[in-house]
This record gives structure tokens, C-alpha cells and sequence, in this order.
């Protein structure tokens, strides 16, 4: 799954975009989710926006834990931002990496094996 943003985005608009993706009917079978945020020229994505989408992360992991998210961005600081993303409240859920371009972060992709942890079923 691609999703990708553009001018100005909200802290609002990616944790709904996070919850839209967490609750689509195919979630239970994508592989990948690649953020482009290349064409985003201001956003108001911080620590606690971060926090926001850790919850929907965590729960997504009982749904499909074999997702990886390659996030799209040369804005350094959101890279460095997105980096937090593998640390405390998101350690143990979806591997997160940041490329420059979507080709280089569809190249990484596809030199991953495939992951096979179990869900949990209720």
C-alpha cells in the first residue's frame, strides 16, 4: 500500500490517514505501507501526533504483525522525527525506515524476506 501526502499536513490528518489504513478490510494482508511525504512542504506531525499513531500501531500488531512502513521524505528533521518512531511507545511494533526517494524505499522492500510472525487471535 502507497499512501502519499502533499502541501501542508496536519498532526490530525496522519493519525486519521494511520486509522483509515489500520481499518481498511485488506490490512490483514499487506506486507508493506510506503509514506511519501515528498511533496509535503510544512506539517504539524510532532512527539504527540507520534503517540497518537503508537496506539493504532500497537493494536494494528495484533491484527498483522508482518507489515514493514518505509516512510518517504529529504526533510530532515521529520526524518529524525520518523526515527523516534522505533523507539518508546512504538518498540515492538511495524520496523519503520526512512528513505529519499519511494523507488529506494521500494528497492528495500523488495530485499526483505518475507515476515511471518502469528497473529493474535482473540
Amino acid at each position: 500500500m502507497v499512501i502519499q501526502f502533499w502541501c501542508t499536513v496536519s498532526g490530525d490528518e496522519f493519525v486519521a490517514a494511520s486509522q483509515e489504513i489500520a481499518a481498511d478490510p485488506d490490512f490483514d494482508t499487506l506486507r508493506f505501507i510506503v509514506v511519501d511525504f515528498s511533496g509535503v512542504k510544512e506539517h504539524t506531525i510532532d512527539e504527540a501526533t507520534l503517540q497518537d499513531v503508537a496506539v493504532i500501531r500497537i493494536g494494528s500488531m495484533a491484527t498483522n504483525p508482518n507489515v514493514r512502513i518505509a516512510m518517504v521524505t529529504t526533510d530532515h528533521g521529520f526524518a529524525m522525527l520518523t526515527q523516534s518512531a522505533n523507539v518508546d511507545p512504538f518498540v515492538g511494533t511495524h520496523e519503520v525506515k526512512v528513505f529519499a526517494t519511494v523507488a529506494l524505499a521500494r528497492e528495500w522492500l523488495q530485499q526483505q524476506p518475507a515476515l511471518v510472525a502469528c497473529r493474535r487471535v482473540a
